[in-house]
């Protein structure tokens, strides 16, 4: 055969090139695709493919590499039971791939600095919030994968170097933040709490310092973070003298030998940098859980996320104050907030009056959903203890009259739809944690009063929250009924003999059942007596009847988590005789264009239907509101 041309063969090794290319990209496709049934002790094919994917894949190879990268993260726990010869190839991988994006990224500013003819470098706030594709980059998130998997093993291995040396090249903050939960999960790992610590402290300095100085709180100007370093909590450089020093009342880096790494960071007082530097602080925060026997242990142990909260407060309250006008950032604040205190759990109880009066304050400001949001979080981890039930029914009572002040008619409504909707969910999540202060209180005939006006409201998240406060007052109406229901049969069952055999835990099961019947006694002056001859299940049900045949929104009709089929069923389980006729009373007044006697005279035999069945009764509920829709269109 002839010999063939340079430009030939030239030809045929690209298409040579091509085609093992395609075909490693498709082998770890096929791996990725079968993730969830390998075991983690397969040794043949997995060893293998990670040495090619880390070893002997071209760079320029990036579909393959995309596969590849992509498999490390289906095959992370797999990866913890190979890390002997695997894991510093695999993370060497996915740090190369970072610092290989960051380059393209920090190309393509100097080619949009140089066609825009010279100037200034863009800023670090500026590069933050480029345009990029959604989400972080899969190296990135592989890497978190792998930080939560072989957290141990890593944190013997310097792991906490890698931010250092990731932002220094110029890592997108999408990728960044991936990087630092990644690093929490690392830090906790650590056995010793004093390492642990610092660990912590070497990792949150950065954003902290710099929130300090955007605050104005730490003195302001530019500040540098000194290189150096060491192993993870080792050394007795700046991550022992972060870890007891003040970050409101320095401007600059801690002082010491090898304090808390990073990349030269200059900050400007812009939203958008503190915005960012809330991200981080955020991103750690979340992930760094100490394992509990840390704390219990040794109950005069502070939990680092606590501690850290308590000398950011300045800051934090500087930030409210400055940026109130910003939804965007008070909801990254609150965010921040919300993650401290899933972090801390129980051990937050030292900061919960002052996180109380500052969200309750500040709403009161700036009525942001927000600060809604992060009152529930407060509710979600202290409505259980008994001992904090006043104080957050405090809380809730001072958000209530600020939002009554501010939801006089449904045109406010309009205005703020995302605080109906955080509120009235804020409510149910009163009910459903430390219900007894409301249920006794006329604040939820208030709440329900401002609910029946929200109802109509043209808005699909803010009617399912008013619809799920809805459901969720007569499920704890219905609960504290069935429970007292249950326990006077019980009572009635028993013997004097054996209420003396029981002692203490009859005692205890009747002041149980007692407050089950006092509680349901008073949802049921509520909803079915009504204070002042005001039924609120009757308006609750003209409302939702109204809603079913047009009249009102529908957005919610049959979904978890609040929905118009769901309040009626509740409510014909705890009133049955009740609700029809509240329901008939209701589609009286509905107009023929609505719904016809006919249409009209099936829901009502359906409601009253005994036994009550819930298919049936929802199956029900859902064709009477497509009836009157498809008379709606032909009377159209």
């Amino acid at each position: 055969a002839p010999p063939l041309s340079p430009g030939t063969a030239g030809a045929t090794a690209a298409a040579a090139a091509d085609a093992a290319q395609d075909g490693v990209e498709a082998c770890f496709f096929a791996l990725r695709a079968v993730a969830n049934w390998v075991p983690d002790t397969e040794s043949r094919v997995l060893p293998a493919a990670f040495r090619l994917l880390t070893t002997s894949i071209d760079p320029s190879w990036r579909p393959a590499l995309r596969a590849g990268i992509a498999a490390i993260s289906a095959y992370n726990t797999w990866l913890h039971g190979h890390t002997a010869d695997l894991l510093e190839p695999v993370v060497g991988l996915l740090v190369t791939q970072l610092e290989t994006a960051a380059s393209r990224l920090r190309a393509r500013d100097e080619a949009a600095l140089a066609s825009r003819g010279g100037g200034s470098q863009p800023s670090r706030a500026s590069r933050d919030h480029r345009r990029l594709p959604s989400g972080p980059s899969a190296a990135a998130k592989a890497l978190k994968a792998v930080c939560s998997s072989c957290r141990l093993e890593l944190a013997r291995l310097r792991a906490l170097d890698l931010r250092d040396r990731l932002v220094d090249a110029g890592v997108s903050l999408r990728d960044e933040l991936e990087v630092l939960e990644g690093l929490g999960h690392v830090v906790c790992a650590h056995d010793d709490f004093d390492a642990l610590c610092a660990g912590f402290e070497r990792l949150v300095a950065p954003p902290a310092l710099s929130l300090a100085n955007l605050s104005g709180v730490g003195g302001g100007g530019h500040h540098h973070h000194h290189n150096g370093g060491g192993e993870l909590g080792g050394g007795n450089g700046g991550a022992g003298v972060v870890l007891n020093g003040d970050y409101s009342s320095s401007g600059g880096s801690p002082s010491g030998g090898g304090g808390p790494s990073s990349a030269p960071r200059t900050t400007t007082p812009t939203a958008k940098a503190v915005v960012a530097e809330l991200e981080r602080l955020t991103s750690i925060v979340r992930c760094t859980t100490p394992p509990k026997h840390h704390l219990d242990e040794n109950p005069g142990r502070r939990h680092p996320v606590l501690a850290l909260v308590e000398r950011l407060w300045p800051v934090f309250e500087a930030i409210a104050e400055t940026h109130g006008d910003a939804p965007h950032l008070i909801e990254r604040l609150c965010r921040c907030y919300k993650h401290a205190m899933r972090s801390c759990r129980h051990f937050f109880e030292p900061m919960l009056t002052s996180m109380i009066t500052h969200l309750v304050r500040h709403f009161a400001r700036s009525p942001l959903s927000s600060y809604v949001y992060a009152s529930s979080i407060c509710i979600t981890e202290f409505g259980r203890d008994p001992s904090k039930e006043q104080i957050l029914f405090d809380m809730f009572n001072s958000l209530s009259s600020t939002v009554f002040t501010l939801f006089q008619s449904l045109d406010d409504f309009r205005h703020r739809p995302d605080v109906a909707e955080e509120y009235f969910y804020l409510a149910s999540r009163f009910l459903d944690y430390c219900p007894d202060t409301l249920v006794h209180s006329p604040l939820l005939a208030s709440v329900l009063r401002c609910g029946r006006v929200g109802l109509a409201l043209e808005h699909r998240e803010a009617q399912r929250g008013v619809l799920h406060c809805f459901e969720r007052t007569v499920v704890v109406a219905q609960d504290a009924a069935n429970n007292a229901q249950a326990a006077a049969q019980a009572a009635d069952a028993n013997n004097q003999s054996s209420l003396v055999a029981s002692g203490g835990g009859a005692i205890g099961a009747s002041g149980s059942a007692e407050k089950d019947a006092r509680r349901a006694q008073a949802l049921r002056s509520l909803l079915v007596d009504g204070p002042n001859g005001q039924a609120f299940g009757r308006d609750i049900a003209e409302g939702v009847v109204r809603a079913l045949t047009g009249d009102l929104p529908a957005y919610a009709l049959d979904e978890g988590h609040g929905s118009l089929v769901g309040v009626l069923w509740r409510l014909r389980l705890f009133c049955p005789s009740d609700l029809p006729i509240w329901c008939h009373a209701a589609l009286a007044n509905v107009p023929e264009r609505f719904a016809s006697n006919d249409i009209k005279q099936d829901l009502l035999v359906s409601i009253a239907h005994e036994p009550p069945r819930k298919d049936a009764f929802c199956d029900a509920l859902l064709v009477f509101s497509a009836r009157c829709r498809d008379l709606a269109k032909v009377l159209r």
